[in-house]
This record gives structure tokens, sequence and C-alpha cells, in this order.
């Protein structure tokens, strides 16, 4: 524990003043925090100066308004979210390893970006933001069919971009529901979220594999082809 002496000399030296890539991810971090409690409609600069600790005069320096700001927050976190994945999905896994490993990482980054998360998955009417939403989906949806396509199976089935492409939009679809319901259900372990998700994706996706086929309602139940 220090000594008196030895606090009193550390508060005499001089802060390290922080470098503009240091700022300016302070800056994004207060930002994520308060636009997450906010929402971005509601959130204004001088609120995200204060929990940043900085002047709104110094947030205009880094970026030019709130949408930008907003803008940031979104795309990094997506690039992060996508790049983690990736990481996960390492050439050669099979199609239930792979799979899993892909969820994992998702469900990691979740749990540990849970603010940039809420940032990424809020209803927002601005046209540009919406446009940016539509356009980071796209290209997760399309980094889902590629993972899939990789697998060794779905190769041997030369399944087509069309249906790789659906299949992409099912287990984004599912993966999102799924993990917003854990954010509003913070109780829920992140293990047993990992299997609800799982079960349900990956004995859809291997039923699928193998033929089987929904062939409508008959004598009022539906039934497998």
């Amino acid at each position: 524990m220090a000594t008196r002496a030895e606090a009193e000399k550390q508060a005499s030296l001089p802060r390290r003043r922080l470098s503009a890539a240091e700022r300016r991810a302070s800056i994004l971090d207060a930002a994520a925090t308060v636009f997450a409690e906010r929402g971005y409609e509601a959130a204004r600069i001088d609120e995200i100066a204060a929990a940043g600790g900085v002047s709104k005069a110094l947030i205009y320096e880094h970026f030019p308004s709130k949408r930008e700001l907003y803008a940031e927050i979104f795309t990094s976190g997506a690039d992060e979210s996508l790049s983690r994945v990736a990481a996960a999905a390492e050439p050669g896994l099979d199609g239930l390893a792979l799979l899993d490993a892909a969820l994992g990482a998702f469900l990691d980054f979740v749990a540990e970006r849970p603010d940039i998360w809420r940032v990424m998955t809020q209803d927002v009417v601005d046209p540009t933001i919406v446009a940016l939403d539509q356009t980071m989906r796209r290209k997760a949806v399309a980094a889902i069919a590629e993972m899939v396509g990789s697998d060794p199976a779905a190769r041997e089935l030369k399944l087509e971009r069309r249906e790789l492409l659906r299949q992409a939009e099912m287990i984004h679809g599912a993966t999102l529901a799924m993990v917003n319901w854990w954010l509003e259900n913070p109780s829920a372990k992140r293990d047993d979220v990992a299997t609800s998700l799982m079960s349900f994706l990956w004995l859809g996706l291997e039923r699928t594999r193998q033929g089987e086929r929904y062939a409508g309602p008959s004598t009022g139940a539906g039934r497998i082809a």
C-alpha cells in the first residue's frame, strides 16, 4: 500500500497527455455508453462530453456530428464482430465445429461489448444510419454464407449461392433474436444460450442437408418429406 509521501509524489507528477488516437477511443467509449442508455435520437453531445470528461469542442474536433460519431461506433463494432467470427472459423473445420466456433466468438463479442451491441441494434430513423445498417447487414449475411459454404459437407452438396444466402439469413436472424433475448435476460448463462442456439440452428441445417423438407399441411398437421 502506497505511503502518504508516495501518494503525494504521484499526485504531483504531470499527467501523461493522451494521444489523438487514445482520446478518440475514449470519446467513442463514452458515446457508446450514452447511446446505449439514451438511444441515438435522445442522446446529446453535451451528455457524451460529460461522460467522457471532455468538452463538446474536443468531440467536434474528432467527429463533425453526432451522426458521424454514431456511425463510427456502429461500423467499428460490426467490423470487430465479423473479424472475431472469421478468426474463429478456421479452415478445415467441419460444419458442427465451424458453427459452434463462429457462434461462440460472436457471443463472446456481445458479452464483452454489450454497449456496442446495443448501439448496433437500436431502431434509428436517420436515413444515413438506416443505409449503414442495411449495408453492414448485407456484409454480415454474405460473410455467414461464405462460412457455411466453406463447410466440406456444403461443398460436397454443391449448394448454390442462393441457397447459401437463404441459410445465412436464417442463421443471422435467429442469432440476433437470441442475443437480444440474452441481453434482456442477463441471468441466462452464456453456455446455455450457445447450446440453445446451436441446437436450433444445427439440427435444422443438418436435416435440411440430408434432404428433409417441410411438405406443407396434411390432415391438419405439417409433415416432413
